[in-house]
């Protein structure tokens, strides 16, 4: 079991029930979540927090977005990580998004696929295995 790893899950709002499925099979693996929507306050300007965030990450989380051109957030997270040398890891919650991943797997240290036939404690178990 890979412990005290600290994971920054980023996805469009659309992916949020994947998203929270992923954060649970990681957080039963003792991986600590980081992620903004869950840290922000009132006044808080959202790109200090996830500078701030994502700058305390082992491993950056991608999950491709369904349509290509949503998750615009996702996007501008995925290039700070890049920037910042942190190791990422895309997810395709099944294998239709494929198309939607060009920029994903030119930047990504790993590409996961889940085809839904993976349960989120193996794709977890993957991802904490690349922040290792």
């Amino acid at each position: 079991m890979t412990h005290n790893k600290r994971v920054f899950i980023s996805y469009s709002m659309a992916d949020r029930a994947f998203a929270d499925k992923l954060r649970h099979a990681m957080s039963k693996e003792q991986a600590e979540i980081l992620d903004p929507i869950y840290n922000t306050e009132a006044g808080d300007k959202f790109e200090d927090l996830i500078r701030d965030v994502l700058s305390q990450s082992d491993v950056f989380v991608y999950i491709v977005p369904e349509k290509e051109g949503s998750g615009k957030w996702s996007l501008f997270e995925l290039g700070a990580a890049k920037a910042l040398g942190k190791r990422i890891v895309a997810v395709l919650p099944d294998s239709s998004r494929v198309a939607n991943s060009e920029v994903a797997a030119r930047l990504a240290d790993l590409f996961v696929v889940d085809e839904r036939s993976k349960p989120s404690n193996e794709i977890a178990r993957k991802i904490l295995e690349e922040a290792a």
